[in-house]
């Protein structure tokens, strides 16, 4: 199972990442986003730092390609996180800068034909919580609709998980579920995590 921490910006979070055993990180470069990664030399910088067994992941939102582009190559991007709008010939052009995750917002009326288009540009999915700020809500959605998902492509699942969802992840089952995204639940500020939380969730999952 893949463990992506999504959502650090602070030069204690990023010193600590060698030691919660988690698989990706996720950067924030939708401008919007209270975690935000803005553009500097210290952020690239730490960045740079990030041990080489965890990918790095940029999050984006219906970004200017070029900008994606640049991003990528300043930060040594491994993943592009879309979470936006983004259509299939989008997915195309930016899957030339990195390996794509689309994220899809699964509610009640979620169709899941229309993740199909976007299987042969993605690496994984992404399934999250709707959310007018594109993520970082703390709020989870109903699991069991994901039995209606039938495709190929790998999913992370996303949305609300937090300390106390252990069994709750533990416990779920599907053929593509391949990994969970830690964000909002395990910070004490925005932005800021709680570094041992994330170690105990990541051990106690790992023993399953």
């Amino acid at each position: 199972m893949i463990f992506k921490l999504c959502g650090i910006k602070t030069k204690n979070n990023f010193g600590d990442l060698d030691k919660v055993d988690i698989d990706m990180v996720g950067l924030n470069f939708y401008p919007q986003s209270p975690r935000f990664v803005e553009d500097n030399v210290a952020m690239a910088d730490l960045a740079e730092a990030v041990p080489k067994s965890i990918k790095k992941v940029g999050v984006f939102v219906n970004e200017d390609l070029a900008e994606v582009e640049w991003r990528a190559a300043s930060f040594g991007l491994d993943y592009l996180q879309l979470h936006g709008d983004e259509d299939i010939d989008y997915c195309q052009a930016a899957k030339q800068f990195a390996k794509i995750i689309k994220v899809f917002k699964v509610d009640d009326d979620f169709d899941f034909a229309t993740t199909t288009p976007f299987e042969s540009l993605s690496s994984f999915f992404l399934f999250d919580t709707p959310s007018p700020d594109h993520g970082g809500s703390g709020e989870s959605f109903d699991w069991s609709k994901l039995a209606d998902y039938q495709g190929q492509t790998k999913f992370i699942l996303a949305g609300g998980i937090g300390p106390d969802d252990v069994d709750k992840v533990k416990g779920f089952s599907h053929p593509a579920f391949h990994g969970v995204d830690l964000n909002s639940k395990f910070e004490f500020a925005v932005a800021n995590k709680h570094m041992r939380e994330v170690y105990d969730f990541v051990s106690a999952v790992k023993k399953a």
